[in-house]
């Protein structure tokens, strides 16, 4: 993040349970500077949550998110370059799919837009064990890049979970452009100035600028 401001959003989706029953997951900061990842219910009622330590504004993470999508011990989890930092026990019923948009850069309802970069994002339906996240932390310290692993040539034998990626963006193409290529082939609509930008890159020529003004992405739903 280039600044940090209370409320400021990272990512929101919005999900369904085997009840039917709307749920939203949203990612935003908070007063004291972390990150937090809320579940919430139909009735805005917090079933889970977890959040990182302070983050410092300029400063580059790598953070994961596990999420089981069951009520169990562990059932939301996160880790901010490659250390496990805090995990909750969600209640509700166990999750069935995404039923809705996935804004990208502000949440859902409000204008509470990300100032900042994003060097890669992608999005599994299969939660990873916590020594696979450490090894795809090692090869981001060592400039890889995940999209590194799996562009190119043959994707299913680089990625073992490539099956289960449903959303892969490593945010690499021309500077200054606004066509930004989500590799597992949803539309990606932006909106505002978020583009491709070469200042603040971490891998390949580019990342995803956001100016915290009416910057955002949006994804529409899909069966996955």
């Amino acid at each position: 993040p280039n600044t940090i401001v209370n409320g400021d959003s990272f990512l929101d989706i919005a999900m369904t349970d085997a009840a039917n029953s709307a749920l939203q997951l949203s990612m935003q900061f908070n007063t004291s500077s972390e990150l937090v990842t809320e579940l919430r219910d139909t009735s805005a009622l917090l079933i889970g949550a977890v959040g990182t330590n302070a983050l410092t504004p300029s400063t580059e993470y790598f953070t994961s998110l596990n999420y089981t999508g069951k009520s169990e011990v562990g059932g939301i989890s996160l880790l901010v370059n490659g250390t496990p930092i805090d995990s909750d026990t969600p209640s509700g019923k166990r999750i069935s799919n995404s039923n809705a948009v996935m804004h990208i850069g502000k949440d859902a309802y409000s204008a509470n837009y990300y100032d900042g970069s994003i060097s890669e994002l992608f999005i599994r339906n299969k939660p990873m064990s916590a020594d696979f996240e450490k090894v795809l932390r090692l090869s981001m310290t060592d400039q890889l890049g995940t999209y590194d692993i799996i562009e190119g040539s043959s994707s299913s034998t680089t990625d073992p979970y490539w099956a289960q990626t449903v959303l892969c963006m490593p945010m690499n193409g021309v500077p200054e452009s606004k066509y930004i290529q989500d590799l597992k082939n949803n539309k990606v609509t932006t909106y505002g100035d978020a583009k491709l930008n070469s200042t603040n890159k971490k891998f390949g020529n580019t990342s995803a600028h956001f100016d915290g003004v009416g910057d955002y992405l949006l994804i529409p739903d899909s069966v996955d």
